[in-house]
């Protein structure tokens, strides 16, 4: 009998993208079926809110669990570890050897699914730079304790335009103060329109900037 694979996902965009990565390298690995259990949350007082479906982000063959939630208490988290499979972690470039023959930045089986129409609208909306890219991921808001400082990032940032002049920068972030901060220095760095609020719009760009982030050709990140 075909086996079947549930991954009960939590927290944020970003770790529920590496579980249900994790997953989809699991399953092409044993021939397996693969089911996405999604909790939906609209608390936005509560780590862990997230009130938007898998299905709403991405257009995708894979199989929804939807699992409408309502929480009582400070935070949701999950009941039992999430085993992510080794090395099917998420690539990024090392700031420390950024270097052109790296290669492109990306997610592994990003390509096994597409944006959602809502979220394809916000990729076409967002401004995009000519020529090479180096996509710039400052986690800030959330992660204060575990990001270096803004200044390191810039200070990277001008590294790598002093020997590549003509390189231009796609910045995501989560945090206004990060964004204005990189603004002052720089010209050339495109982003989205951001509210900066963890609803569903937010969570809709957030989405989007996944999109945008893989198609730089190289990134820097905050872990």
């Amino acid at each position: 009998m075909r086996q079947t694979l549930r991954v009960q996902v939590f927290s944020g965009l970003g770790s529920r993208m590496r579980a249900v990565i994790g997953g989809i390298a699991w399953v092409k690995r044993h021939d397996a079926d693969l089911t996405v259990c999604w909790p939906w949350v609209d608390q936005s007082e509560i780590l862990g809110c997230f009130p938007v479906w898998f299905s709403e982000l991405f257009d995708s063959p894979l199989s929804e669990e939807r699992m409408p939630q309502q929480i009582r208490g400070a935070a949701l988290w999950p009941p039992t570890p999430i085993l992510f499979p080794e090395g099917y972690r998420c690539r990024t470039c090392s700031p420390e050897s950024f270097e052109p023959e790296l290669g492109p930045a990306g997610w592994p089986y990003m390509d096994l699914w597409l944006p959602s129409a809502e979220v394809l609208e916000q990729i076409e909306a967002a401004p995009w730079p000519d020529g090479k890219v180096v996509g710039i991921h400052i986690r800030h808001a959330l992660a204060q304790n575990t990001t270096p400082p803004v200044d390191w990032f810039t200070r990277r940032m001008w590294q790598i335009k002093l020997y590549f002049p003509h390189v231009s920068f796609f910045l995501s972030t989560d945090a206004k103060c990060v964004e204005e901060q990189v603004k002052a220095e720089f010209t050339n760095v495109a982003f989205q329109q951001r509210t900066y609020e963890y609803d569903r719009l937010g969570i809709i760009r957030a989405a989007a900037d996944l999109f945008l982030l893989s198609a730089c050709n190289w990134m820097i990140g905050s872990y």
